[in-house]
């Protein structure tokens, strides 16, 4: 199936609250408001906006500064050691966190790593 509709954004940092905010708007729209949390992987960065910045790194991230008036959301590690245990390890981990919290999770963000 071909997609019918295109957003354009002028940053990443944009197109990244523009899809944290549809998330929002598909669950609302479905009668489930309580799906409010994104997961995010950690040691991610996805933008300098409120919401994207909530997704980022909570810990080694750049934006710990703002974490008082930041969004809590959830993360699981990042594969490190480039091993196919490492990548099963975030996998499990993953999967736990979506069974177990799957009522509060609106999406699951990732971007690739290209710097």
């Amino acid at each position: 199936q071909h997609f019918t509709k295109v957003f354009f954004s002028d940053s990443g940092s944009v197109s990244v609250e523009v899809a944290m905010k549809m998330a929002l708007q598909y669950w609302f729209t479905l009668g489930q408001p309580s799906k409010t949390k994104f997961v995010s992987l950690s040691n991610g960065y996805h933008g300098d906006t409120l919401g994207a910045m909530s997704i980022c790194d909570p810990v080694n991230g750049m934006h710990s500064m703002f974490s008082g008036v930041l969004a809590k959301q959830l993360f699981v590690s990042t594969p490190t050691g480039g091993t196919e245990e490492d990548g099963v390890q975030t996998i499990n981990e993953m999967k736990q966190l979506l069974e177990e919290q799957h009522k509060e999770i609106a999406a699951v963000v990732m971007e690739p790593i290209v710097q």
